[in-house]
């Protein structure tokens, strides 16, 4: 089979369980897509149109150090040097949380351990659980109960 017809036949099968339709129809679906985007690209080719690509981005100063100067990125290397950067210091947030420091509430939440607490949590009976050596404010007792709330007010979980 031809590395195209490989392609369609993945797509074909991958949209048409996700649109809950036959493959003919998603089939279709893509070739018609396709058409389009070679018409449109055709159009913008002929009328002489170049397609612009991103040169600079400007990434403003750092929040904690408004003295800092705004840098302009103009390769990818850079551009994904600074993402990454940017990255490490949101996932370096929840580190400080007390679910990452306490090394209890860590092994609670944590999907791979069998003898987790998720559903404890869920069910809100998590707080009542909670060893005496650990001292939580009241402000994180009422977080971790407002978890329950969260997850039964905020999140539907039902389809409609």
């Amino acid at each position: 089979m031809a590395l195209r017809e490989r392609f369609l036949s993945e797509k074909t099968e991958l949209l048409a369980s996700k649109m809950h339709t036959s493959e003919e129809k998603a089939l279709c679906a893509i070739l018609c897509a396709e058409s389009s985007q070679r018409l449109f690209r055709n159009l913008h080719e002929t009328s002489g149109k170049q397609q612009t690509l991103l040169t600079q981005i400007d990434i403003l100063s750092q929040r904690d150090n408004p003295s800092s100067p705004d840098i302009s990125v103009t390769t990818k290397e850079d551009l994904e040097c600074k993402i990454l950067v940017c990255n490490q210091s949101h996932s370096k947030q929840s580190l400080k949380t007390p679910f990452m420091n306490i090394p209890f509430l860590c092994k609670s939440i944590n999907p791979h351990d069998l003898e987790n607490l998720l559903d404890h949590i869920s069910n809100g009976v998590f707080v009542d659980l909670l060893p005496q050596e650990i001292n939580l404010s009241a402000a994180q007792i009422e977080k971790i109960s407002s978890l329950t709330r969260c997850l039964h007010e905020d999140i539907p979980l039902t389809y409609p």
